[in-house]
């Protein structure tokens, strides 16, 4: 697992899949990819390079401010990663689209091997109200997702589960996995 992504929106759960991939990258020789998905107001008038174009509102100054603070939180994640794994490279990606239009694009332009992602808890409540982000990548993602619900201080993975309906698919992902 060379190329991990971590989606991170700065939520507890998202930090400990954070904790957890350095972890994986010290010990593979992986690099991190930290991406944040912020989805602009539709009314705001950002370029896709983060300026003004025309009007400028308070929407606009909402965006600006938003970007900047979201870039201020990238930087920290990443010195925070050379504290806990220096040597681990990690990279920074912010983009101005939904998680589940992001994420699948990010895996498949940049070859990510593995996504860790932060899982908040599900109540009976959350489950019936509201959709999972999480779930739905988990099951359109072309690569292996880890889930992290909780702090893990010694991540050792030693044993994997491969669930499989056999499909042509699934037997082509067995390689891949089993390599781990």
């Amino acid at each position: 697992m060379k190329n991990i992504l971590v989606p991170t929106d700065f939520s507890p759960e998202s930090r400990y899949a954070f904790e957890a991939a350095l972890q994986l990258a010290q010990r593979s020789g992986g690099h991190l990819l930290l991406l944040h998905c912020f989805v602009p107001p539709a009314d705001s008038n950002i370029s896709t390079t983060g300026g003004l174009v025309g009007s400028h509102g308070l929407n606009d100054v909402y965006v600006l401010k938003s970007l900047q603070a979201i870039k201020r939180r990238m930087h920290e994640l990443m010195a925070q990663a050379q504290e806990l794994a220096p040597g681990v490279p990690v990279h920074e990606l912010v983009l101005t689209d939904e998680p589940e239009t992001a994420i699948p694009e990010t895996i498949r332009e940049r070859n990510i091997d593995l996504v860790v992602l932060g899982a908040h808890e599900n109540t009976s409540w959350t489950r019936f109200f509201l959709s999972s982000h999480t779930e739905q990548i988990m099951r359109e993602a072309p690569c292996p997702v880890l889930t992290v619900k909780h702090p893990v201080n010694n991540f050792d993975v030693r044993h994997l589960v491969f669930a499989s309906d056999f499909s042509a698919e699934a037997t082509r992902q067995y390689p891949r996995c089993s390599s781990c």
